[in-house]
């Protein structure tokens, strides 16, 4: 909003100086109580956190070869935020309402993969093709060396999801 000709001084003479607060600033946003001077402007900034997929594949409780280390395995990110379900579609965090348009995210146990930019809310990794090849899948959800059932990503965090199958 933009207010246009206020008065710059008061009918004592005396200059008046202009404070423009938010009132009300939805949720997973910052906003900084600023002053204003005239052509200034009041931002709102999502708060976001990044979440990193590793993928670990063991075989008969050892690390796997080379070859199966290099297999490409695939997940989807699926988001809640504020009650609503989302979908990632990139690895700059943007997200989708419609499942079809998720990004399928392809790791490897020597590769994985980084998302950022993505807003604060609750995240899940699945992998869609576990079940290849004999594998079977324990997926591993860790937040701060913590393992939780669920990744919650707040303001600044950057979480590690480690995906693990064995043989």
């Amino acid at each position: 909003y933009t207010w246009k000709e206020l008065p710059k001084v008061d009918g004592s003479g005396n200059e008046i100086t202009y404070t423009v607060t938010e009132g009300t600033v939805p949720d997973g946003y910052e906003c900084y109580e600023t002053t204003v001077d005239a052509g200034g402007t009041i931002t709102n900034t999502l708060d976001t956190g990044a979440l990193e997929i590793a993928k670990k594949v063991f075989i008969d409780n050892k690390p796997a070869t080379a070859t199966v280390r290099s297999k490409e395995f695939y997940v989807v990110v699926k988001a809640v935020i504020d009650g609503e379900t989302f979908w990632v579609t990139s690895d700059s965090g943007e997200l989708s309402k419609d499942q079809r348009d998720a990004e399928t995210f392809t790791i490897t146990a020597e590769e994985g993969a980084l998302i950022e930019n993505l807003p604060v809310g609750e995240y899940t990794v699945t992998e869609t093709n576990a079940s290849y090849a004999g594998f079977t899948v324990a997926t591993k959800y860790e937040v701060g060396g913590s393992e939780t059932s669920s990744v919650t990503l707040s303001d600044g965090d950057a979480a590690a999801v480690v995906v693990t199958n064995t043989v």
